[in-house]
């Protein structure tokens, strides 16, 4: 797979919404066992956002299909012990949009305008911190108490909020 090189990507992150994917990653077994069973990560951020809630996702490549990316992105942050339950590629939860700017409330992104279809995704195996992914913690949560929104970065606490109406 080729990269454009950083000045050229820069210019089109002004110049052009990004297709992204977000998964917030569901683990049935946790819930059979009367534990929290939803996943966030606290993600490594270089705009000082470290400790932040975030669902898992990002960037869609180029040829990359919605399934593609959404497992790439699942296995670089949460290990390739990770494993999703097939789905209707589709038929995303939501499709989030984010400005490239905090406008409010709803979600944003301050490098970028992006577009990301939103998945509520089971899976089952045992979730870690992958070494050199995005994530530096994971957050379990049950349905009935999301985190609150100022946990949230990105303004991804509204996402979430969408999702779990998919519930």
């Amino acid at each position: 797979m080729t990269f454009l090189e950083a000045d050229r990507y820069a210019e089109i992150q002004r110049e052009v919404p990004i297709a992204c994917v977000d998964l917030l990653c569901a683990f049935p077994e946790r819930a059979a066992a009367g534990e929290p069973d939803l996943l966030l990560i606290e993600r490594r951020d270089a705009e000082d956002r470290s400790g932040m809630l975030n669902l898992v996702g990002g960037r869609i490549h180029h040829g990359e299909s919605l399934e593609e990316a959404a497992m790439r992105h699942l296995h670089e942050t949460l290990g390739d012990g990770v494993i999703a339950e097939p789905r209707d590629w589709g038929r995303p939860e939501w499709v989030a949009v984010y400005p490239h700017r905090d406008a409010g409330p709803g979600p944003y992104d301050p490098r970028q305008h992006s577009v990301s279809p939103s998945y509520l995704l089971r899976c089952s195996g045992v979730p870690r911190v992958e070494a050199g992914g995005e994530a530096e913690g994971l957050h379990f949560f049950a349905a009935a108490d999301p985190p609150p929104g100022d946990r949230f970065g990105f303004g991804q606490g509204d996402v979430v909020a969408r999702l779990l109406e998919a519930l």
